[in-house]
């Protein structure tokens, strides 16, 4: 690669670019970068995105490309206990090699491949001036993500869920006697690191999640029968099928009891049922499968509100969750308005499948079988123990072209942010 086309792939972003799929970065220091990347290695293992150095002339490293991300107004109350905890392990023990953190935070971490990685290699440094901004994030992120939860269901938040909140509009949210704690806590561990007690600001951050994981129950999803299990897996088996996005309730079901290593992704609309099953794919090791509560993080504004499955609609989610197949595990439950434009939908979540799941009883995919044919080459109907699978073959991809959406995902969780995100997390708190 010529130095013009390094150039390239940095414009545009500042200091991060995609290529294909690889990540470049453009970093102010390498022999800082080399450093961290071995001391990384050493103590993170598969906890961080795989770097490596570039072009040690143009000061740019290559990242491993991470696909699908899930965004941290998509975890579960589950998953930010998790993420968090990692991330403040994570800070403990680089600072033990020298090495800091200023934004190990969720929205700089993702669920891949059974376990979370941190796939911003920006967020470390070898100097200790920022450890403010990690201190900041936490109590403005995460501790008032936890404190929210005592006084609203998760799911009303949506995807302002571990957003970064005003410290003045958190006064307005919350009881005053526990804004007032939170306050206190945060003025100690502002005390450590200007006094440069940076390792032990970290630790106090550790304590004060750890008194939030004490009030926190958790459950884990125990997976009941799914009888079309070995249909299904030799469909997607016959059709060399990779990765697979699943939506509908049972099936967290299907892929708990799946055989097939191919990767699966479940988008479940019940809030309670998508963190048990996260517990339940992280404890076990699961590592072909992957959840989290999907929201329209870029066209909530257009999608109609009386839609199930919203984030079916949203583009955000179809460019990044597109699969080799798309599943809907039974059919019956995606009731929407519009059929069309729900198969519509669907089909751009499924570049070389489209398998709707139908019971014995359910007449309908005598009907549907024929529109599927619209956003796929062909339609077979296949019988399974108790039912019948719709199988669209080979998507028509001038369809896929109509995906097409003018805005951007733009929440990086920074303080410009954090005005909107306020907002609307104050709405949401008046309507409940």
């Amino acid at each position: 690669m010529v130095l013009e086309e390094k150039e390239k792939i940095i414009a545009g972003s500042n200091k991060v670019k995609i290529c294909g799929n690889r990540v470049f970065r453009y970093v102010d220091n390498i022999d800082d970068a080399k450093k961290i990347i071995e001391v990384s290695q050493n103590k993170l293992g598969g906890g961080v995105v795989g770097t490596k150095v570039f072009s040690e002339e143009e000061n740019l490293l290559e990242h491993e490309f991470i696909s699908p991300i899930i965004h941290s107004g998509e975890y579960t109350e589950s998953m930010a206990y998790d993420v968090t905890e990692i991330a403040l392990n994570t800070a403990i023990k680089m600072a033990d090699c020298g090495v800091y953190s200023f934004d190990l935070l969720p929205h700089n971490y993702t669920y891949h491949n059974g376990k979370w990685i941190l796939y911003d290699f920006g967020a470390f440094e070898m100097t200790p001036k920022n450890v403010k901004t990690q201190v900041r994030g936490c109590f403005k992120i995460c501790f008032s993500a936890f404190e929210l939860s005592k006084i609203i269901q998760r799911k009303y938040l949506k995807h302002y869920y571990l957003n970064r909140i005003k410290t003045s509009a958190l006064s307005k949210m919350i009881p005053v006697w526990r804004f007032a704690c939170l306050e206190l806590k945060s003025l100690v561990c502002k005390l450590l690191y200007s006094f440069g007690f940076y390792k032990q600001a970290y630790v106090l951050l550790e304590r004060i999640l750890e008194s939030y994981k004490k009030n926190f129950v958790r459950k884990v999803y125990e997976p009941k029968n799914f009888a079309s299990v070995y249909t299904l897996d030799g469909i997607l088996f016959q059709n060399a099928i990779y990765t697979s996005f699943i939506a509908g309730k049972n099936s967290v079901d299907y892929a708990a009891a799946s055989g097939n290593n191919a990767k699966k992704f479940v988008y479940i609309e019940d809030y309670s049922l998508c963190d048990e099953f996260y517990n339940y794919i992280y404890r076990n090791g699961r590592a072909e499968i992957s959840t989290a509560v999907l929201y329209p993080m870029v066209q909530d504004e257009e999608i109609p509100q009386e839609y199930h499955y919203r984030a079916l609609y949203d583009s955000f989610a179809q460019e990044r969750f597109e699969s080799d197949a798309v599943v809907i595990t039974n059919y019956s439950e995606f009731f929407d308005i519009d059929e069309d434009v729900l198969l519509k939908n669907l089909s751009r979540f499924g570049s070389k499948l489209m398998v709707l799941g139908f019971s014995c009883k359910d007449e309908k995919y005598r009907n549907i079988s024929e529109k599927i044919t619209t956003y796929y080459k062909s339609c077979e109907c296949i019988e399974s123990d108790d039912g019948v699978f719709l199988v669209g073959k080979n998507r028509i991809d001038c369809e896929r072209k109509l995906c097409i959406c003018g805005k951007e995902y733009t929440n990086n969780n920074r303080r410009e942010c954090e005005v909107l995100h306020s907002e609307k997390i104050l709405e949401i708190l008046k309507k409940s």
